[in-house]
């Protein structure tokens, strides 16, 4: 048969050969978008370009919507807990109900995203976290009680033994999962949903341990309602094999996340987040150790002789500096925004697009991770000819007559 052919019989053929390579679910989003046709993609190095952080833009947009995104999110439930966590170690107790109520609200949210993402994992782990944060809840609603009402009977001892039962059953649900469930396959396992809930510029240095790093973040969940645990048991040994790992894991998110070039958004919120880790372990090691006779709230503007000999103070003011990285990510991610100085995943993903004339990001949020067709349909042309070969129905034929003549046959 002769070599010779149309150029809609190579147009229609290109196409589909790009359109057989998205269905290569198991490759990482540069190898999808190099199989699509994109040659090189130096321009895609957005994703993963080694630098340190501060010295760069972050890598979106702010925007309200930011909050409900995945990843936005795990964010406001992080400053929702640690105002919470603040209220808890200084005794407020008008706004420890109101943000320990409000967090608990979120967590719900993010267990019905979870439920509606079909995501076994999600679902387990939100569920799991959304048991640790109502045990710490209740469990800080019995102490501020008796702090606010000292003539009244106290309510800390059987608030402190049910929140124990919650959390115990948070760190139930979560070791279910992983070392159970997970390992025997209960679950399908969804890589487009997975990958939504996943961090795309950020790698764990263990992926023999941990398959992505999303998974490794909530192990890190797992520790720290374990210590929690210990803490609500006074078990010192018990809260040391938990304590460790908490540290050095946050430690880890924080020295990862530094060298991702437009990783600023998440290394910001990784520093409030091992701040934290630091403020709770201070708390708890003052109890256990250092200051079992001086844990009572003290005002964190005073620097008086008592103050200085309580860990719970200084834990008010390790809470108070997780809140530094924050600000400082605001102060650059909102200017930056307004300025129009943000060059986004998405942007490259879009310029990429239309220069190879395929269809867009699927969404702006997920970046190149999820690269998708609108249809499988050929992309719009000025080509009259091409239009009616797709309208007649000749896409494929056409196609396999371009294999055919590829391959000489």
């Amino acid at each position: 048969m002769s070599t010779e052919h149309s150029d809609s019989d190579v147009c229609c053929g290109v196409w589909n050969s790009q359109r057989k390579s998205l269905d290569k679910s198991d490759q990482d989003p540069t190898s999808r978008l190099s199989n699509m046709g994109f040659g090189r993609t130096d321009n895609l190095n957005i994703l993963t370009e080694r630098g340190v952080c501060w010295f760069h833009t972050p890598d979106e947009n702010w925007s309200i919507s930011y909050y409900f995104s995945t990843r936005g999110q795990d964010s406001l439930h992080i400053y929702l807990w640690l105002l919470k966590d603040l209220s808890w170690v200084q005794a407020w107790y008008v706004s420890g109900h109101v943000f320990g109520a409000l967090t608990i609200t979120w967590a719900i949210y993010m267990i019905i995203k979870a439920i509606r993402s079909r995501s076994a994992e999600e679902i387990f782990v939100s569920v799991s976290q959304f048991l640790w944060l109502f045990g710490n809840f209740w469990w800080m609603l019995g102490e501020l009680h008796d702090s606010k009402f000292p003539n009244e009977a106290p309510w800390y001892d059987q608030y402190a033994y049910e929140a124990g039962c919650v959390v115990s059953a948070a760190l139930a649900v979560i070791s279910l999962y992983y070392f159970i469930l997970k390992p025997l396959g209960i679950f399908p396992v969804d890589a487009i949903t997975d990958a939504e809930y996943d961090s795309p510029n950020l790698v764990c240095r263990f992926p023999g341990l941990f398959k992505s790093w999303r998974e490794y973040e909530n192990i890190h969940i797992l520790f720290w309602a374990g210590k929690d645990l210990a803490w609500n048991l006074e078990i010192l040994v018990m809260w040391c094999v938990f304590a460790v790992p908490t540290f050095f894991i946050a430690l880890d998110f924080v020295f990862v996340s530094l060298w991702v070039k437009r990783g600023l958004i998440d290394h910001s919120h990784y520093c409030a987040q091992f701040l934290w880790v630091i403020a709770n372990a201070v708390w708890a090691f003052g109890e256990f150790i250092l200051t079992p006779d001086h844990d009572e709230p003290i005002e964190i503007e005073k620097f008086n002789r008592e103050a200085r000999l309580t860990s719970r103070w200084y834990s008010s003011w390790a809470v108070t500096f997780a809140f530094v990285p924050l600000v400082v990510l605001y102060f650059v991610w909102i200017p930056a925004t307004l300025m129009g100085w943000i060059e986004t995943p998405a942007d490259v993903c879009r310029l990429s697009m239309t220069v190879s004339g395929l269809p867009m990001c699927k969404k702006d949020e997920v970046g190149v991770s999820e690269v998708e067709l609108r249809s499988t349909q050929p992309p719009a042309t000025s080509n009259p000819m091409i239009d009616n070969f797709h309208s007649s129905g000749e896409l494929s034929s056409n196609a396999s007559r371009v294999d055919r003549a590829e391959t000489g046959t």
